[in-house]
């Protein structure tokens, strides 16, 4: 006669299997949310150091923020700091938000303003170019 194929041997046999495939597995399935959930968490400390490093904004630097007046109080290596001069308030921008932000800074080159106006004293209209028509 023919054994049953089912047995208590081959059932415990197969909950073994299964135990141990899931343990393998279950650390691979881990890992791999591990990796989707702190990519956003990595990205920002990048992006917030690449901020922290770099030479575009300093410390007491005067910018523009979306047209208002700003002071540059602290960059740190989250955040940075600005001092909002038109309400005398102090604004908390996350380095990974900045690149949102619509910043400006006036460039002086040697003293000068980069174009001086017609009717600004130093203006010298003989070092104009004139363009031949």
């Amino acid at each position: 006669m023919d054994e049953p194929a089912v047995t208590p041997e081959n059932i415990q046999r197969i909950e073994d299997i299964l135990q141990h495939m899931g343990s393998e597995y279950l650390w691979v399935a881990v890992g791999l949310a591990a990796a989707f959930f702190s990519k956003e968490l990595i990205m920002n400390f990048v992006q917030g150091m690449m901020v922290f490093i770099g030479t575009n904004i300093q410390n007491d630097d005067i910018i523009y923020i979306s047209g208002r007046q700003a002071r540059v109080v602290r960059k740190g290596l989250k955040s940075t700091v600005f001092y909002m001069s038109d309400r005398k308030t102090k604004m908390l921008v996350s380095n990974e938000q900045l690149k949102h932000l619509t910043i400006e800074r006036k460039l002086p080159i040697n003293g000068c303003p980069y174009l001086p106006k017609g009717s600004d004293p130093e203006f010298d209209s003989d070092s104009v170019l004139e363009i031949d028509k």
